[in-house]
């Protein structure tokens, strides 16, 4: 099995130093295995990256947590009632559709160039993410729990705590899931504009400028790990506790 996980790497990795050490790509424009473990080396003696990866993860987190709440109490506010969500639905699917990279200028006019209008572009495009799967989660509640709640005297209170929320959060995770990959391109993406002094897409962004196609590679090796990481942690937490799904 592990053998099998780590097979189309280790193909992907034969088919780039075949075609850097045979000469078949410019190093001009791809870096070679090597030379980009020795930029990554680099970056971390001088603590270079690591200052990058820190800034991205805060903005990450902190678009994460701002969108997560405000889509959430959305979604809880709008879902509970059918017909609320028959009003609202087209409005929010129009503005769910927008793309969150071409308002990032807009952010920027309201914000400013700094952190705030990357953390504003990811919380908006976080937000509308929970709120659909937040509004989805209570309105695909078992009819037949809840009436058998509702039959043996549970108030709304209790229904939504006992049945509504315990069908809803698998829902939900998967709703995070999909915010969880999609927050560090928000983040990386923006940070290559104006405005950034720290961040690995400031990185990525300042090396292609430069050519240093070396350091731009290994940049761009952090943030894949990035957000494989996030990934594989968030799996094995949900899977720990939301043990229910599917039950």
């Amino acid at each position: 099995m592990i053998t099998r996980r780590f097979l189309v790497p280790l193909l992907i990795l034969v088919g780039w130093s075949a075609l850097t050490y045979t000469g078949l790509a410019s190093e001009f424009f791809v870096a070679s295995p090597t030379d980009t473990v020795l930029s990554l080396c680099r970056l971390i003696v001088t603590g270079e990256i690591l200052r990058d990866l820190l800034y991205t993860l805060a903005r990450i987190f902190a678009g994460l947590i701002a969108g997560s709440i405000i889509g959430m109490l959305a979604g809880l506010a709008i879902g509970i009632s059918p017909d609320v969500w028959r009003y609202v639905e087209s409005t929010v699917d129009f503005f769910r559709s927008l793309p969150a990279f071409a308002l990032f200028p807009f952010f920027i006019l309201i914000f400013g160039p700094g952190d705030r209008a990357k953390i504003a572009t990811t919380t908006w495009f976080i937000a509308f993410v929970m709120l659909i799967s937040t509004a989805y989660a209570i309105q695909a509640t078992n009819t037949t729990r809840l009436n058998a709640a509702r039959s043996l005297g549970a108030s709304r209170l209790k229904t939504f705590l006992h049945v509504i929320l315990p069908q809803g959060v698998p829902q939900l995770m998967v709703g995070f899931r999909t915010s969880l990959a999609f927050a560090p391109i928000v983040v990386i993406a923006t940070e290559m504009f104006s405005g950034t002094y720290y961040g690995l897409g400031n990185r990525i962004y300042e090396a292609r400028l430069v050519y240093k196609i070396p350091e731009m590679y290994a940049a761009l090796l952090v943030a894949g790990f990035v957000g494989y990481g996030l990934n594989k942690g968030f799996n094995l937490v949900c899977n720990r506790l939301v043990h229910w799904a599917g039950k």
